[in-house]
């Protein structure tokens, strides 16, 4: 991708120094990775077919990084409105903070986008989590209410019989390690309780590795309570989501 640099501004943040740059056509944004590392990793991305495909993203695998396309750089949350950004930077941090305290989120390294974009086309830039994915959503999608209209819309088609890989599947899951469960369930507290939304509806968000345990991805986004939406501060330890959903409305 060829970019017509103006503004370069290095930037302090928590002791690290990202960059800010704007061109005639894209914004971008790094915090955790070299500009020049990921303009590299876009003209890659030029000649690649996305390795996965989501409802609103495409995700494009290079060695240890992963870049996702993207429609929605400036929602949180689906429809919250972040046009400046300033909740998605904040966000960054937060998820680097805590991948530093030994909670196992993938970490968002930058971005870029269209800044003239009604909801901001652009690339997000993460490091690829290891294993794979708890279920992988472009299989399960038959299972999916939300998927039954255009199933290959939304997801990469496959010929993987999903009765088979949830079989598989439940039955790899169940032989876990009970201390990596604990350490799911600890880390999903600790995400909560620092305002972090966790998308529990998508299955591929979640990823495992015999190593590491349970990683967290795909996480753009604050609670409601964050953005004022709601007057209820979710609790981590209420693990119940029709919990928090029953102490919002009281």
């Amino acid at each position: 991708m060829k970019t017509l640099l103006k503004n370069v501004t290095p930037i302090q943040c928590s002791g690290r120094k990202y960059e800010e740059r704007c061109d005639f056509e894209m914004k971008e944004k790094y915090f955790y990775i070299e500009s020049e590392k990921a303009r590299e990793l876009l003209s890659q991305v030029e000649n690649m077919k996305a390795a996965k495909r989501g409802i609103d993203r495409h995700a494009y695998f290079i060695d240890d990084y992963v870049v996702l396309s993207t429609q929605r750089i400036k929602l949180r949350n689906v429809t919250t409105r972040d046009d400046n950004l300033i909740y998605f930077d904040e966000l960054i941090k937060i998820l680097m903070s805590l991948r530093e305290q030994g909670i196992a989120v993938i970490p968002i390294l930058g971005y870029c986008f269209e800044p003239d974009s009604e909801n901001g086309t652009g690339y997000i830039f993460q490091l690829r989590a290891k294993g794979e994915e708890l279920y992988d959503d472009a299989i399960m999608k038959k299972y999916y209410v939300w998927t039954q209209n255009n199933l290959d819309n939304k997801y990469l088609p496959g010929d993987i019989d999903a009765k088979e890989y949830i079989i598989c599947r439940t039955k790899f899951i169940s032989e876990v390690p009970q201390k990596h469960f604990d350490k799911f369930i600890s880390d999903i507290i600790t995400l909560i309780d620092n305002d972090v939304l966790i998308d529990f509806m998508g299955k591929s968000n979640f990823f495992y590795e015999d190593s590491v345990g349970f990683q967290f991805i795909d996480i753009d986004s604050h609670t409601d309570y964050k953005y004022g939406l709601s007057e209820y501060k979710p609790d981590g330890r209420l693990t119940d989501s029709m919990n928090w959903h029953n102490a919002s409305s009281q």
